[in-house]
């Protein structure tokens, strides 16, 4: 639980153009540090190369600092990636409560995203999330802006209210939302949400921090009502953040996991515009099926996409051939070091 170790093979076939043997490395030492600060204090110490997201506190003052090559971290490097990933919470569609539609619709009118990306996440990420789950501008001709989602509008949330049956918020029973307690921001980001909702609709919520295991155990098993997600893409296709809304992944028995589905959200038009996009012949034509069926599902509001995420990594100066990208496919093969300046 402290570290892993991954070592050099030594019989790796490839080799560079000057035929040195891949990969320059020895091994790779992966550390297990809980708290954002204690990784940036390591790192500052020089006892990590590479540290990938930062405390939200230091995200300004990171910032500045690499881009005009003054101050602590002046002497490293920040790269910065838009990245295939969203952030999101999710209803449990076929719960007692998020089973009624205008009230998942009212909630996400009554979320100011733009608040949460600017002042509690201090701009980590690539954009607030007013489209659909596809992150923004991640896949070339898959046009995310066309999709309308949701954006602070108190107006539609007070309608959606009671459109639910609900004169106000305060009539319906407290609302618990789940979240593991991975890294700092995941608490920061729900006590706004929390603070939100009872300014926005007078409605009552409670934070339950949990393991990241017990998370996955009851958001699969149909246990947790309201709950944090970030999905990150297994694939590099918007494919892959549909898939997450499949209706035929959901079982029959609500007592059955329910897997990637885990908001078990059910809509044979989503299903079949998504199917139609698996079997189109080209691209073009399977991005314009996923288009419309995304657009089913955010019409729904089966989850409150929060934010599309951005990827920060600090790395030393001394580190080469480590470069970012959007799925965070890390590849060693290449990657070595060159001497510190200080070290005569």
């Amino acid at each position: 639980g402290n570290v892993i170790v991954l070592k050099k093979n030594p019989n790796y076939y490839l080799t560079d153009k000057d035929g040195n043997t891949l990969p320059y490395l020895n091994g790779i030492k992966v550390k297990f540090l809980k708290d954002k600060k204690s990784e940036l204090l390591e790192f500052k110490k020089g006892q990590l190369n590479m540290m990938y997201r930062m405390p939200t506190d230091f995200i300004i003052e990171i910032e500045e600092q690499t881009a005009q090559k003054t101050g602590v971290y002046g002497a490293y490097e920040l790269q910065r990636t838009p990245e295939m990933a969203t952030h999101l919470l999710c209803f449990l569609n076929n719960g007692k409560m998020f089973g009624n539609k205008n009230l998942r619709k009212s909630i996400s009118f009554a979320i100011d995203r733009k608040k949460i990306l600017e002042a509690v996440l201090n701009g980590e990420g690539y954009s607030h999330a007013i489209y659909g789950i596809t992150p923004l501008d991640a896949f070339k001709g898959y046009d995310v802006k066309k999709i309308r989602g949701y954006d602070l509008n108190l107006d539609s949330a007070n309608y959606y209210m009671k459109k639910a049956g609900f004169k106000r918020g305060a009539d319906i029973p407290k609302i618990t939302l789940e979240l593991n307690s991975d890294g700092e921001r995941n608490i920061a980001v729900a006590e706004e949400v929390k603070k939100q909702l009872k300014e926005n609709l007078d409605l009552t919520v409670d934070i339950n921090v949990v393991t990241t295991a017990q998370l996955a155990e009851n958001t699969q098993s149909g246990k947790s009502d309201f709950f944090r997600l970030g999905w990150f893409a297994d694939y590099p296709s918007p494919e892959n953040f549909l898939w997450f809304f499949y209706g035929k992944n959901v079982p029959a028995s609500d007592d059955k996991i329910s897997y990637p589905n885990l908001t078990r959200y059910v809509n044979p038009k989503f299903d079949a515009l998504y199917e139609a996009g698996l079997r189109a012949k080209t691209q073009e034509e399977a991005y314009a099926y996923f288009l419309k069926a995304e657009q089913v599902a955010m019409n729904d509001a089966p989850a409150i996409v929060l934010w599309y995420d951005e990827g920060y990594r600090l790395l030393q100066a001394s580190v080469r051939g480590l470069d970012n990208n959007a799925m965070q496919y890390r590849d060693f093969t290449a990657v070595y070091f060159i001497p510190d300046k200080k070290t005569p």
